[in-house]
């Protein structure tokens, strides 16, 4: 989530693609994972296999699910919007 965030403020004040502040944000924390202990190191890399493809497809899929707090308003605006972002 923090990565998620981090990747929509970066988007916003530099006027990158997503896909571009995706893999800088992607590479940034790869980097911070090989400064770990060879324990962690494989666990932290794991977290930063998937590719932007496969970051959008997971959004998509997130925003698609129910959330109970959110009127059905807010929820068609946000699926319209994950369909939008995979064109």
């Amino acid at each position: 989530m923090r990565i998620l965030a981090l990747l929509i403020l970066i988007t916003a004040v530099s006027g990158c693609t997503t896909r571009e502040a995706y893999e800088f944000v992607r590479g940034n924390v790869r980097s911070d994972c090989k400064r770990l202990p060879d324990t962690e190191r494989d666990r932290c890399l794991a977290r930063t296999a998937d590719d932007f493809d496969t970051f959008q497809r997971q959004r998509a899929m997130a925003e698609q699910r129910p959330c109970p707090d959110l009127p059905d308003e807010v929820r068609e605006v946000r699926m319209r919007r994950a369909l939008e972002d995979l064109e």
